[in-house]
């Protein structure tokens, strides 16, 4: 009965970790456009100048 249990938590634990790294995985994507975008807008503005 409490090997179970113990079984049971590990895997929401493994969960939870695939989770958030689904969830870091989008945010530092998110963030690697947002920095292509101002590298481009900034270069953009300098060739303008």
């Amino acid at each position: 009965m409490s090997r179970n249990k113990v079984l049971v938590s590990s895997d929401e634990n493994i969960s939870k970790k695939i989770k958030r790294s689904e969830i870091d995985t989008a945010a530092t994507r998110e963030l690697a456009m947002i920095r292509r975008r101002i590298r481009t807008f900034f270069w953009e503005v300098t060739q303008v100048s």
